[in-house]
């Protein structure tokens, strides 16, 4: 399949593994296990993707970030716990 330039700017696609939702990785654009050409195989067998809207703060933040039920979630302990201000 073949993604003209603003979809590619307006995505991100994060690889997590399969076992424990944690984010190995994530990138801007549209990808698929393809771009680890050997690896890709094995990648496979252990990882999963998932392609959302581009979120910068996501992408420089992954590791504060899970995958549960194929949606991204924060991490429940990067969570602070500090009043909500109404303004």
């Amino acid at each position: 399949m073949e993604y003209n330039i603003r979809e590619m700017e307006a995505k991100m696609t994060i690889f997590y593994s399969k076992s424990t939702g944690l984010i190995t990785m994530g990138m801007t654009g549209i990808a698929d296990f393809n771009i680890f050409i050997e690896q890709a195989n094995d990648y496979k067998m252990i990882w999963d993707f998932i392609v959302l809207d581009k979120d910068e703060y996501v992408l420089y933040n992954y590791k504060n970030f899970t995958i549960e039920n194929g949606e991204i979630k924060l991490k429940k302990d990067n969570v602070p716990e500090y009043p909500v201000s109404n303004n």
